[in-house]
Order: structure tokens, then C-alpha cells, then sequence
């Protein structure tokens, strides 16, 4: 009760005003910037105060009140009749119409309500979730709140909340709480408790709306279970047939997920071959070096400062001032200074503490990384089916997540009782935190500088 109360603070400073009753937690003012709406603009208006969030109005902010008026009704929201002579609303996918949490908050709040209610319920529990995973590793409670509150407070998750991405990647910490208790489980119950937990978790994932996140989030399932299996069965004195067996585990319950998820599924996999993105995705092949290799590169100083290359609710212009790049929400990587000096205790240690845990994360998240930032040595994952189709810079989401969990490793290890093993550990933690935070402090006034001298330009 107290971590969840704790959390629900963290949302409430989060969020801040855009909970007050009144309020609307929503980016409108971007209508503004259109000839259409030109003349409704208030005076003084120029430019909408995030220009990059015009998906949540042009999109679904008008596709979710259609269907919580259709759910108000007690209808199901299937079709939009007011949208050229009609067009499918379930099938688009983004619209999540059969996400829970869109049913229950749309029943219950009026329309405006729902966008803060909901954005409020996604960070709540993605961190309520990730602080039971710190709990089921057996961290103390510090340990797993820092880890919470990193993954709730991730760049990711801010610069995405509006978006049906945030739908599917605040369930990530339950899929691997899946994984560990299947890879783990020694009775044939609980077996069959973690593939339920695997399947419900799936669906729910499914029914989110951005299926690219899925799979995304199912690569770095993959990468991990793969690890904890060698760890749990290398010299257990198993048959190979009881190894064979329990890397197979994962299979019913990812049969479940897909047969929970098809109300969401089945309709977008129906209209996808008619939408023309879906040639936009086809797959390129394998290149030694990826074009935008540079770019990605020079993205790693936002794991230090997020706004490193400017912000788009900063002035005009509001796009990457790295190389051109025109979208501040596709760079987000960033989890807090303190997270990644944590972190960095974490990895320090891996050499004497042996954690499994640990080495897990380092594994799995290294070659998320490597995907991610298109590293010549390991973009072909990005290659392999189905992750071939989705955009793999998004695997900042999986870095991110492991980066928080290496910081509840390495908070654990701040908090263990071994008074010797603490006092290297916070010795280090401080030096790296007091590196990070000056780093951050003048990187942030430099940029800021520089933001204010373009506005002035523009």
C-alpha cells in the first residue's frame, strides 16, 4: 500500500496541473496552427507550445471521442461514419478501442476527464508493475521504488504518454515479471500461473493499440528469458529433455496472448495490406553501415541530457538540431542522471557480485542497445522477421527499461548490509552522481542559450 501510494505521488508531481478539475490534459493548441482554426486562435498565439504532439489531436483525441460517445451510447465503437463515407475505427489499431483501461475510464468520466485519468493510470502502473518486479527479485523496497519511479519518470514514457506506444510499453515490467517466474517455476502450477500471467499480460499489450511496441517489447522477453534459461539450467543436473521443455514455456502463454488480443488484432492485420505504410516498411536488407549510423551515434549523449539537441516546447524550430533530425520523441533515451549513475554501480559490480540478474540485463539490454543505435555489429537483429518491419530506433523503450533496472541492482547494492561492499558502492554512486550532475547543469544552460538565441532568430 505504501509503495502504491509513493507512486501515485510521483504521478500527481508528474503531472501536476493537468489533473486539476477544469483542466484538460491535452495538446490543443496545436489546431491553432491550421488555416482552419486560424481565426478561433487566442491572441497573442503563434506557435502551439509542443508542435510535435499534433498526432494526439489530429488523431486520436478526435478517434477516442467518437468511440466514448459510441460507448456511452452502449455501443461498440467499430466504425467512424463521420470520416470521409465511413472509415473502420477498431481496424486502425491505434485507436485502442478495446483497452481496458479506454472502456473503463470512458464509462465512467466525461470525455475531457479521461485524457488526464488515463495518462495518470498508465504511469501508475507501469511503475506499480515494475516495483513488483524489484519485489520478486527480492530487492529491498528502496530498491525497487528507484526503479519504479526511473521507468515511470523515463523519457520514453513522458514523450509518449498521449500516444498508443505508452498503451503496450507500461505493461513491459509484467512481461518480464512473466518470463522470470516461468523460467524459475519448479512446480507444475505455478508453471501454469505464469503462463496465465504471460497470456493476460500479451493480450493486454495486444489490445494497447501499437503492435510495433509489442514486438519490440517481445524481443526483449526473448533476449532475456533465452539468458535466464542458461542460467537456471546450466549444471541444475537436468535431462535435456527437462531443459528443451522449459525453454518452451513461454509458448502457450504467448498462444493465449494472440487469442486474447484478436478482437484488437485480427481487424488491423485485415486492413494492413491496404494501408500504403506498410509498404513504406518493407524490409531494406542488411547494410554493414546504416545511413544514419552517425546520427545514432551522436544520440548517445541524450542518455546524459535529453535536451542535448534542443526540445520541441522550446522555440521555434522545433525539431533536432542533430543532423536535421525532425523528431525530439524518436531520440528519447534518457532515464535521469542518478538512474544511469546507479546503473553504473550496477555494471561495476557485476565483476565481484556475479549477480545473475545483473548479467541478464547487461545481455539482454547491450544488444537492445546495439539494435537500437544501429551498431554495425549488431543491427542485423533489426533484420530478423517481424522486427524487420518496426522501426528500430524504438528499441530505446527496451535500453531504457534496462538501464532502470540496473539502477534497482545497483540501489540494492548501495542498501545491502555488507557495511564494506556499501561504502565502495555510495562512494561511487556519489562521485558518478556529482560527474552527471555537473555535466547536466552545464549542458542544460549551454542549450538553453542556445534555444533562446534561435528563437530570437526565428
Amino acid at each position: 500500500m505504501g509503495a502504491a501510494l509513493g507512486l501515485a505521488a510521483v504521478v500527481v508531481a508528474l503531472l501536476g496541473p493537468g489533473l486539476w478539475p477544469g483542466r484538460v490534459l491535452a495538446p490543443s493548441d496545436s489546431i491553432f496552427a491550421t488555416p482552419f482554426f486560424a481565426e478561433a486562435a487566442p491572441a497573442g498565439f503563434t506557435l502551439p507550445a509542443n508542435p510535435l504532439l499534433f498526432d494526439q489531436v489530429y488523431q486520436f483525441i478526435p478517434w477516442h471521442y467518437a468511440a466514448w460517445q459510441a460507448v456511452q451510447a452502449g455501443q461498440w465503437p467499430l466504425w467512424n461514419p463521420d470520416s470521409y463515407t465511413g472509415t473502420p475505427v477498431a481496424a486502425t489499431q491505434q485507436s485502442a478501442i478495446f483497452f481496458p483501461l479506454h472502456l473503463l475510464v470512458w464509462r465512467l468520466l466525461p470525455y475531457p476527464a479521461t485524457l488526464a485519468a488515463i495518462a495518470a493510470l498508465k504511469l501508475w502502473l507501469a511503475g506499480l508493475l515494475t516495483y513488483a518486479l524489484g519485489r520478486h527479485y527480492r530487492w529491498r523496497w528502496a530498491a525497487a521504488m528507484v526503479m519504479a519511479i526511473s521507468f515511470m519518470a523515463s523519457s520514453y514514457m513522458v514523450s509518449f504518454l498521449g500516444h498508443p506506444h505508452t498503451n503496450v510499453a507500461m505493461w513491459l515490467p509484467g512481461l518480464i515479471l512473466a518470463g522470470e517466474r516461468l523460467v524459475t517455476a519448479e512446480t507444475r502450477g505455478r508453471q501454469w500461473a505464469g503462463v496465465g500471467w504471460l497470456g493476460l499480460v500479451i493480450g493486454l499489450m495486444i489490445t494497447g493499440g501499437h503492435l510495433e511496441t509489442t514486438i519490440n517489447c517481445l524481443m526483449l522477453l526473448a533476449l532475456y528469458y533465452l539468458v535466464r534459461w542458461v542460467q537456471v539450467t546450466r549444471g541444475a543436473g537436468q535431462t535435456w529433455a527437462r531443459r528443451v521443455g522449459r525453454l518452451l514455456r513461454p509458448g502457450p502463454g504467448v498462444a493465449l496472448g494472440l487469442a486474447l488480443g484478436a478482437v484488437q488484432l485480427l481487424p488491423f492485420l485485415e486492413w494492413l495490406p491496404l494501408s500504403a505504410e506498410l509498404g513504406n516498411r518493407a524490409p531494406t536488407g542488411w547494410h554493414w553501415l546504416h545511413p544514419d549510423l552517425l546520427k545514432h551515434l551522436l544520440s548517445l549523449g541524450l542518455l546524459f541530457y535529453p535536451n542535448l539537441y534542443n526540445n520541441p516546447s522550446w522555440d521555434y524550430p522545433y525539431w533536432s538540431f542533430l543532423l536535421n533530425w525532425a523528431n525530439y520523441n524518436e531520440l528519447a533515451v534518457y532515464v535521469g542522471a542518478l538512474t544511469l549513475a546507479l546503473a553504473g554501480v550496477a555494471l561495476w559490480g557485476l565483476r565481484r557480485s556475479r549477480s545473475a540478474i545483473g548479467w541478464a540485463w547487461l545481455i539482454a539490454g547491450g544488444l537492445a542497445l546495439g539494435a537500437a543505435f544501429h551498431w554495425p555489429v549488431l543491427d542485423w537483429l533489426n533484420e530478423l522477421p517481424g522486427l524487420n518491419l518496426v522501426t528500430g530506433n524504438r528499441l530505446r523503450l527496451v535500453v531504457s527499461f534496462a538501464l532502470c533496472v540496473l539502477a534497482g541492482l545497483g540501489a540494492e547494492a548501495l542498501f545491502a548490509r555488507e557495511a564494506a561492499v556499501s561504502r565502495v558502492a555510495r562512494r561511487r554512486w556519489l562521485a558518478l552522481s556529482s560527474v552527471g550532475i555537473a555535466l547536466g547543469l552545464a549542458l542544460m544552460v549551454g542549450a538553453q542559450q542556445r534555444g533562446d538565441r534561435a528563437g530570437a532568430g526565428a
